[in-house]
């Protein structure tokens, strides 16, 4: 299967689809078994793997969805055992999922069923475990018949519930869960007794803990996730005489650096980490993780120094890096980049941090960026480096107004494997710059780059924005793309007839003199009085008049777009499709 498969699944799962409506128990007992025949032979090794896999997650939370469906539109029975016998021919199906797959899917339905009833105002110790199992009467056989399904061990659930998961688990490898974790907790002892049989383990730690260091042997913990909310403390458990060998993951954050260093492992491929040192510190530590594939680090949001510290730093090579993410002040990003080499292919983003905003500070703001363009160029890269495709600015939206304004750059390699559907969205470039107008991060970018690698963009998006913003215009920030080719926009809040006008920058001259598509998403055409009082009767006064309007001026001065695709408006009509194709060969809409 295909990630484009699974995104439709996931877009089933969410409701988006009317088949769902129609589910029932029989339907459902049919429909897991027909999410897993449809995935393909390597994926199916895929979801067997120990490690966190998108793929089964992304299934696995299909299969939640739409049993979410059966358990609004069916009339479960709260008094039926759990160990009342089941005779349903469909069951024996079980025996052909992939057992890890069934556990994602298992364990989705406990933890929701769980936060239904506490939060719903239910006696918590209420013997709340069937309403997970009575989703229906499949689900309560594959609890019974796999023990497998019983590994998830949260230590904020009832007393009983942990017995009995204990038990019917026998002696396999755990998933250990504790949202709250200090050292007055009353399981403390029995989290670390669980630790050694431990294949993962998640905990977050509410307050200060004093929880010691001990010599642990964890001889299967492939997982490991200790979050502090608080100020950052010492991190707790691990010691550096502690084992453990199968280490693959590992996320720590809120804790002091030289007390997390003991649990870096040169098995780990994925590290997740707020790193509270100097660059030369955390050089050190990552040229003992020669396996790194995912590398996620915020640096301090000021530039530290050792008194020690000795220039040119060493380079460290991660030939396995797949993506690399790092936040932290200007001058430390570009220190860490220039010291790391990895594969041309590896997606990199970047949140910056200026701390000095003197003209110093903004120059070094510029070496940053002649970093980057030297990267994506190839300097310091094993391989050979990709050709750029699409450029993407993203601005902040109603919904994450707290985010910062992105600027993405994909390669025509990751553009075409996610127009396939062979693995999931990644771009070449993400970078973020506090407090910095997107338009200038455009524009400085673009002067970074080069006429070489600008000339290879062949695709501009906009996304984003925000009603309550004035809509920004970047068309001073594109004047130096000369072989765009299209155009996309989605929402109407970043639109502006500049990016089309045939005398933008200059008279007789175009924006995008090579633009032959325009996508327009989730636009609204129309005043919304309009859409909702009657259907629109021709092209209004807004955008479908405007866009005829710099379409035909820009066809007459022999710069004719030939494509116009209108992707989810929902008062786009008959009309404004044959008004638009007066001035167009073709409207798509979609």
């Amino acid at each position: 299967m295909t990630y484009g498969r699974v995104w439709f699944i996931r877009r089933m799962g969410h409701g988006r689809c009317d088949c769902r409506r129609n589910l029932s128990g029989g339907l459902w007992y049919q429909m897991v078994p027909f999410l897993v025949r449809n995935i393909s032979y390597r994926d199916q090794s895929a979801l067997l793997s120990p490690r966190y896999n998108p793929l089964r997650a992304n299934l696995a939370e299909s299969c939640l969805h739409l049993t979410i469906t059966v358990m609004s539109e069916q009339q479960q029975d709260q008094d039926t055992a759990l160990t009342e016998p089941l005779h349903d021919p469909h069951d024996i199906t079980v025996a052909f999922y992939p057992p890890e797959l069934l556990v994602e899917i298992f364990l989705y339905l406990v933890a929701l069923s769980y936060r239904a009833i506490t939060t719903d105002n239910h006696d918590r110790c209420i013997l709340w475990m069937p309403s997970a199992t009575q989703v229906c009467r499949h689900w309560r056989a594959v609890a019974h018949g796999t023990p497998l399904l019983w590994t998830l061990i949260n230590l904020d659930w009832p007393e009983d519930w942990l017995v009995e998961a204990l038990d019917k688990a026998q002696d396999l490898p755990l998933h250990i869960i504790c949202p709250a974790m200090h050292d007055a907790h009353p399981l403390l002892y029995t989290f670390k007794a669980l630790l050694p049989r431990a294949a993962s383990a998640e905990c977050r730690m509410s307050h200060h803990t004093n929880i010691p260091n001990d010599a642990l042997d964890l001889p299967i913990l492939r997982v490991l996730s200790i979050a502090q909310q608080m100020s950052p403390s010492n991190a707790p458990f691990v010691s550096g005489s502690s084992k453990l060998p199968t280490l693959e993951h590992l996320k720590l954050s809120g804790f002091l650096w030289d007390t997390v260093t003991p649990y870096f492992r040169p098995t780990l491929r994925h590290l997740t980490i707020d790193a509270m040192c100097s660059v030369p510190k955390f050089l050190r530590a990552i040229e003992r993780m020669p396996l790194l594939e995912h590398l996620s680090v915020e640096l301090p949001s000021w530039h530290m120094r050792e008194i020690t510290d000795v220039r040119p730093y060493p380079t460290v090579t991660l030939s396995y890096l797949t993506e690399l993410i790092l936040a932290g002040e200007v001058e430390s990003l570009s220190e860490t980049l220039l010291c790391l080499r990895f594969p041309s292919t590896a997606s990199f983003g970047l949140t910056a941090i200026i701390s000095d905003i003197s003209p110093l500070g903004f120059q070094k703001l510029d070496n940053l960026y002649d970093t980057l363009a030297a990267r994506l160029r190839g300097q310091g890269a094993i391989g050979k480096p990709e050709r750029l495709d699409i450029l993407v600015v993203h601005c902040p939206s109603a919904g994450d107004r707290d985010s910062h304004s992105r600027y993405i750059l994909h390669t025509t390699t990751q553009t075409s494997s996610r127009l396939a559907g062979t693995q999931r969205a990644r771009s070449a470039l993400t970078l973020s710059v506090h407090t910095l107008p997107i338009k200038t991060v455009i524009a400085s970018m673009a002067n970074a780059l080069g006429p070489a690698l600008r000339s290879e963009i062949r695709g501009v998006t906009l996304r984003g924005g925000c009603l309550h913003d004035v809509p920004p215009t970047f068309a001073e920030a594109f004047t130096s793309l000369p072989n765009v080719e299209t155009l996309c926009v989605d929402e109407t809040f970043l639109w502006s007839p500049e990016y089309l006008s045939s005398h933008v920058p200059l008279p007789n001259r175009p924006l995008f003199p090579r633009l032959k598509e325009v996508k327009l998403r989730r636009f609204r055409f129309h005043d919304p009085a309009d859409v909702t009082l009657s259907p629109p009767q021709g092209p209004e006064l807004g955008v479908v008049e405007t866009l005829a309007d710099v379409l035909t001026t820009r066809a007459e001065g022999g710069f004719p777009v030939e494509r116009l695709v209108v992707d989810r408006a929902v008062d786009f009509g008959e009309q404004d499709r044959i008004a638009l194709l007066r001035c167009v060969k073709e409207v798509i809409v979609v």
